[in-house]
Parts: C-alpha cells; sequence; structure tokens
C-alpha cells in the first residue's frame, strides 16, 4: 500500500533536496548570507519542508496502514526538533556576532521552519490522498 505515494514523496524529496544543496553552497561561496541577511528566511522554509518530507516518507515507508492524525503530528514535530536543534546550534556560534538580536533572529528562524514542515504535511497529505484513491482499486 502507499507504492504510489512513495514513489511520489521520494522523488520530490531527491529533488528538492539538490536544489537546497546546490542553493546552500551557492549562497556560501558568494558570501550572500552576510550581505543579504533575509536569504536565510528561504532557507529555513526549505529545512523545514525537506526535514518533513523525509520523515513523512520514512513513516510510510514503515508503516503499511492507513495513516491518521497523530502521524501528522508527528511529521511536524520531527522536523521542529530538528529545527531547534539547529537553532541551538546557531545561537552558540553566532554569540560573538553583535549584528541585530539574535534570540529574535532564532525565534524567527524556529517560525520559518514550522511554516516550511507545514507546507510539506499539506502536500504530503494530498499526495497520500490522491494516490490512495486513485490507486487503490489497482493493488
Amino acid at each position: 500500500m502507499f507504492l504510489m505515494a512513495k514513489a511520489i514523496i521520494g522523488s520530490i524529496l531527491v529533488v528538492c533536496t539538490y536544489l537546497f544543496w546546490f542553493g546552500y553552497v551557492y549562497v556560501l561561496q558568494n558570501d550572500l548570507f552576510f550581505y543579504h541577511p533575509w536569504i536565510d528566511i528561504p532557507f529555513h522554509i526549505a529545512g523545514g519542508f525537506l526535514l518533513a518530507l523525509l520523515f513523512g516518507l520514512i513513516l510510510l515507508i514503515r508503516q503499511e496502514r492507513v495513516l491518521n492524525r497523530i502521524t501528522y503530528y508527528w511529521i511536524v514535530w520531527f522536523a521542529m526538533i530538528i529545527g531547534v536543534i539547529w537553532e541551538y546550534y546557531e545561537y552558540i556560534f553566532k554569540l560573538q556576532d553583535t549584528r541585530g538580536n539574535l534570540l529574535i533572529d532564532t525565534i524567527a528562524d524556529i517560525g520559518n521552519d514550522f511554516i516550511g514542515a507545514l507546507l510539506a504535511l499539506g502536500l504530503f497529505i494530498v499526495i497520500v490522498r490522491y494516490t490512495t484513491r486513485k490507486y487503490h482499486h489497482e493493488v
């Protein structure tokens, strides 16, 4: 069950991960984080999106039953836990940085991770429901 959903979500995850890393390397090579501090926002949204989609795919692979709302909460919580750990890491290494308010930046980044996780959850639900309805009779 969920074979088509696994294939679609896995394909989206691979393409988005490549785009994320190529973009991240480009931004780092050109020091764009320093010149454009706002560029941090799309990367946090994309990070939350990728983590939630990855965990959703892991749950699809591990369980062969119908997903419920608890599963959806776990998908978002997984992305948020990793996002908070990353922000803790960023906070420790940005303590020497005197530009801006670090606490506000940290809270905003966690909020952006949450937005990305919700977007991934919405996509995940749409794909699972669509493929379950469309391909259920073929299995």
